[in-house]
């Protein structure tokens, strides 16, 4: 997902779509809804992860902090050509 420039991508945390039962049995299961992240990715520095964020909300608002802070409308060539 685009968001201001920057791009939103949901990962998932490394684990196995599997656990063992009682008896040692391997057994499948689902992947929960918490065991979810969110990388943000500056198109600007090649891609490179700008930070990660357990939510969407947190997400948006790291990018939001950062154009606050930078003075920046949105994360694009043109925002920074008004900078300089």
């Amino acid at each position: 997902m685009k968001y201001r420039g920057f791009i939103i991508e949901k990962v998932a945390l490394a684990g196995a779509d599997f656990d063992f039962d009682e008896n040692g049995l391997m057994i499948k299961r689902t992947i929960k809804s918490d065991e979810w992240y969110y990388e943000v990715l500056d198109p600007m520095e090649n891609g490179k992860t700008f930070c990660t964020e357990l939510t969407m909300s947190e997400a948006k608002r790291a990018v939001d902090d950062l154009l606050v802070v930078l003075n920046m409308r949105d994360n694009t060539p043109k925002s920074w050509a008004k900078l300089g």
